[in-house]
C-alpha cells in the first residue's frame, strides 16, 4: 500500500477513535477530540501532498481520500449534533451535499468524465474543518463559523452540479 494511503486509512481509524472520545466528560474529552480531529485533519492534508509530489495518485487513494474526509466530518457532525453543540438542520444540509456531490461524481466517472476539485470545495472544506474543530472545544463563535461553512458548502454544491451540466 501506498504511504499517502496509508495515512489516509490512518485518518478513518482516527475518525473511530475520536467518536468516543468525544462523549469523555468535560475537558478531557473537548482537548484530546481537539487534538485527535487536528491529527486527522492534518493527514488529510499530508497524504495529498505526498501523493502530488510522489507521482501518480492512485485508484484507490482517489475514492479513499474523500470518503475518508466524509467520514470524518460527518461523524463528527453528528456527535456534535448530539453533545447540543451543532444546529441539526445545519448537519443535514451539510450531510445532504456531501451525499449529493458524491452521487454526482460517481455519475460524472461513469461516463469518463472529471469534475474537479474547485477552489471553492477547498474552501469548504477547510471552513468545516476549522468550524468542527471549534465545536469540539465548545467555543461558541464555533457556531458562526459553521454557518459560513454551510454557505460555501451549498455554494460548492452548486458549483459542482453547474460544471457537470457544461460537461455533458
Amino acid at each position: 500500500m501506498e504511504i499517502p494511503n496509508k495515512v489516509t486509512t490512518l485518518r478513518l481509524l482516527l475518525s473511530l477513535i475520536l467518536i468516543p472520545v468525544l462523549y469523555l466528560p468535560g475537558k478531557v474529552g473537548n482537548y484530546l477530540g481537539a487534538v485527535l480531529f487536528l491529527g486527522a485533519c492534518l493527514s488529510d492534508f499530508l497524504d495529498g501532498y505526498i501523493a502530488r509530489s510522489r507521482g501518480p495518485e492512485t485508484s484507490l487513494g482517489e475514492i479513499m481520500d474523500p470518503i475518508a474526509d466524509k467520514v470524518l466530518l460527518g461523524s463528527t457532525l453528528i456527535v456534535l449534533v448530539d453533545l447540543g453543540r451543532a444546529p441539526g438542520w445545519v448537519v443535514a444540509l451539510i450531510m445532504f451535499r456531501e451525499i449529493f456531490v458524491t452521487g454526482l461524481r460517481l455519475m460524472a466517472a461513469k461516463r469518463d468524465l472529471v469534475v474537479r476539485v474547485s477552489i471553492s470545495g477547498k474552501i469548504k472544506t477547510f471552513l468545516q474543518m476549522v468550524a468542527v474543530f471549534l465545536l469540539i472545544l465548545n467555543w461558541r463563535f464555533g457556531t458562526l463559523v459553521l454557518y459560513l461553512a454551510l454557505i460555501f458548502t451549498l455554494y460548492s454544491g452548486f458549483l459542482y452540479f453547474k460544471e457537470l451540466h457544461r460537461l455533458k
